[in-house]
Order: C-alpha cells, then structure tokens, then sequence
C-alpha cells in the first residue's frame, strides 16, 4: 500500500490538545452555541484522538457526549479541499456556515466539485433562513 492509498486515520498526526477541545465543546454545546464552534477544531481532536491515541469511535463519541454517527463525518473534514472547507468554517457567516451533518454530502463529491457543492448547500441554507424571515413578516 503506497502512501497516498493510506487511511488518514493511519498517520500519526501532531499534537492535540484533545481535551481541551472536548471540554469547550461540551462547554458549547450546553450553552447551546455549538454550532459556532469550529469544525476544524473537532476534526483535529478526532483525528489525533483515533490516529495517536487509537480510540474506538465509540470513545470518542462518549467524550464528546455525541453519537458514533456525529464522529464519523467528523473524521472526513480533512479529505475536504481547502475551499470547501471555508464553507465549515468561522469566516463563513453563521446563518451560511454549514454543519457537521453537511459533510457527508460535500466530501463524495470529486475534490473538484467540493467547493461547488457546498457553496450550493449554504446558498440553500441561506434561502431557507430567508423565506422563514419572509414568512415570520408576512411578506
């Protein structure tokens, strides 16, 4: 098996300050603010998490307080591009930003269509949030 036929979870990754980002996710997600926090930064913990620490998905979920379903698109973060992964990420407007579940649909795109995709998928997004605006003004 030659490198670029490894799993990711393979390499060992550097330094994560994984419990840290448990405990402030935790944290954000009690206060209900968990859709802000950055998805790089869970993807990093999860990828260190698995890859160095070899923990079981189920473990990573329980530390997190997630289902193993919430781990496993976080783990495909990094097999985005770079400029699909904007679309996840802080410098996205929050009402734009898309979320952990939206993973699944950008990364079985080709690499090249990545950013397509997920611009379409926060334009819909976007729409949404405007037609409920719309409705809740009665226009």
């Amino acid at each position: 098996m030659n490198l670029q036929q490894r799993p990711l979870n393979l390499f060992p990754v550097a330094e994560v300050d994984w419990e840290q980002v448990v405990t402030e996710y935790r944290a954000a997600d009690k206060a209900k603010t968990s859709r802000a926090f950055p998805l790089s930064r869970i993807a990093e913990a999860v990828r260190y998490m698995t890859a160095n620490l070899h923990m079981s998905q189920q473990e990573v979920a329980v530390r997190f307080a997630r289902s193993t379903g919430w781990v496993s698109p976080a783990k495909q973060f990094f097999r985005l591009t770079k400029e699909a992964q904007f679309f996840f990420g802080p410098a996205t407007a929050e009402e734009a930003r898309l979320k952990i579940d939206d993973l699944r649909i950008v990364v079985q795109a080709p690499a090249e269509k990545q950013a397509e995709r997920a611009r379409n998928l926060s334009t819909v997004r976007l729409r949404g949030i405007q037609k409920r605006l719309n409705a809740s003004c009665g226009n």
